[in-house]
């Protein structure tokens, strides 16, 4: 372990687990860990049989799965803010040139 990391005990499928992390993300691995359970039990609770194996790997796809979707969004977010800054841009350039014709009229 790194000088500035400490030991953080997470229960995942009831097993503990000691990760370690530096001080000011402990809450955020906290929280991971909470969010990774939660995530685990959705999918058992609709698989009961399924070995813890299999759970994991279908959770790590669920999960990837929903931050590429995630992606995906933020993506066209930031495009759809491209093209609104774009329009102001050009609203602004006709407004300043109207603006600049009444006063010479």
């Amino acid at each position: 372990m790194a000088e500035n990391q400490q030991g953080v005990p997470v229960k995942i499928l009831e097993q503990e687990y000691v990760i370690a992390c530096a001080p000011e993300e402990q809450a955020q691995l906290q929280a991971t860990a909470e969010f990774v359970n939660q995530k685990l039990a959705e999918i058992r609770g609709g698989n009961k049989g399924l070995g813890t194996e299999r759970l994991m790997v279908l959770a790590v796809l669920n999960i990837a799965n929903d931050l590429l979707v995630a992606e995906d969004a933020r993506r066209d977010q930031e495009e759809s803010l491209g093209r609104v800054a774009r329009i102001q841009q050009r609203l602004e350039t006709v407004f300043a040139g109207a603006e600049a014709q009444l006063q010479l009229s």
